[in-house]
């Protein structure tokens, strides 16, 4: 767990700017297209917890949760939906 001076309580994430203090796959639905179950399965495919907070993530887990929105179709969500 990050410490709570690592604490963000808003995040800035594909032009959008995210609720920190919202769990993160509800945090995450804040940006336009991304739905409830798509944020899910963004959590698991970057393994991020999703009951962690949003402002608990690190810099590395905001790139990974970018890099596969900017790219999903190279994931395997089929795997995961089942």
């Amino acid at each position: 767990m990050a410490r709570a001076a690592e604490f963000k309580p808003l995040i800035r994430m594909l032009n959008t700017n995210v609720n920190g203090k919202q769990k993160v796959p509800f945090a995450l639905r804040i940006i336009k297209g991304i739905g409830r179950r798509f944020a899910i399965l963004v959590c698991k495919i970057a393994q991020v917890d999703v009951d962690r907070r949003a402002g608990d993530l690190t810099d590395d887990e905001i790139n990974k949760i970018q890099d596969i929105f900017a790219k999903p179709v190279g994931k395997d969500f089929l795997a995961l939906l089942t």
